[in-house]
């Protein structure tokens, strides 16, 4: 609605604020783990989402770095001269930012799912707004974001068949209990989170995006998304598979330093 500049970076700057402040209010009241489900359903068929301590600074973080790019954002709109949608491209960034808030309180499996699809569509979108060479570097993660998507919902499907829930709480409880198969969810997830981080051999997608992408947006972009996206695999597959993935360690080091190299 709003097509002014200097209102659109007020207004910005406000939500930002907004939602610095009311985390810094989280990080100081919440102390111990909270969670909500909505609905009134019970957690294991409603959409839970878990806010602890860690969580809380997390958000606390996150939104600080979202509130110093709308301040350092505001200048460069500002004098920017040329014909752009900017709002736009401030419905995008603020759709990303809630999308990131999902990742690090959503505790259901289809529900991740749909907010980490929102960040790569908005990701998307933010590269293809750079100049010549933009749509191609745009186009090129979109193609390895889809291999990376099908192959994190086939792996979450899997995990579904066989525990018959949802809840990432309920199912890690399930995959304790249980002595199941649980190589192709794991590999599938596994594999799609390393093209989505761009850990090594997946690591020749990023040196495009970031060479395309509007440098303006590029502080934000590389101060956020990968950390968020880290974030969620850590997360997912920690909680879901830690004898799995401690038995990797090696590998996925060795994978690191090439990827380094």
């Amino acid at each position: 609605l709003i097509q002014n500049k200097k209102a659109l970076s007020v207004t910005f700057i406000i939500t930002s604020s907004f939602a610095f402040l009311s985390n810094l209010f989280l990080l100081h009241s919440v102390n111990s783990e909270v969670s909500y489900v909505f609905g009134n359903f019970s957690s294991e068929i409603g959409i839970e989402y878990v806010i602890n301590p860690f969580k809380a600074l997390i958000l606390t973080v996150f939104t600080g770095i979202t509130l110093v790019f709308a301040i350092f954002f505001n200048g460069f709109i500002r004098n920017f001269e040329k014909e752009f949608n900017f709002n736009l491209l401030f419905c995008i960034l603020q759709i990303l930012c809630g999308a990131c808030a999902v990742i690090i309180l959503t505790n259901d499996l289809i529900n991740f799912y749909i907010f980490f699809e929102i960040i790569a569509i908005c990701s998307y979108i933010l590269i293809s707004l750079g100049g010549k060479g933009s749509a191609y570097a745009s186009f090129n993660y979109l193609m390895l974001g889809i291999i990376a998507s099908g192959l994190l919902v086939l792996g979450i499907g899997f995990l579904y068949f066989q525990t018959g829930y949802l809840n990432i709480s309920k199912v890690a409880l399930i995959l304790q209990e249980k002595n199941l198969n649980l190589f192709i969810p794991f590999t599938f997830i596994v594999v799609g989170f390393l093209i989505k981080l761009a850990i090594f051999p997946f690591s020749f997608w990023p040196g495009l995006v970031y060479k395309h992408i509007p440098p303006s947006i590029l502080p934000f972009y590389a101060g956020v998304v990968p950390i968020i996206t880290f974030y969620g695999c850590f997360f997912f597959v920690t909680k879901l598979f830690p004898g799995q993935i401690a038995s990797l360690k090696p590998l996925i080091m060795a994978l690191c330093i090439l990827g380094i190299l």
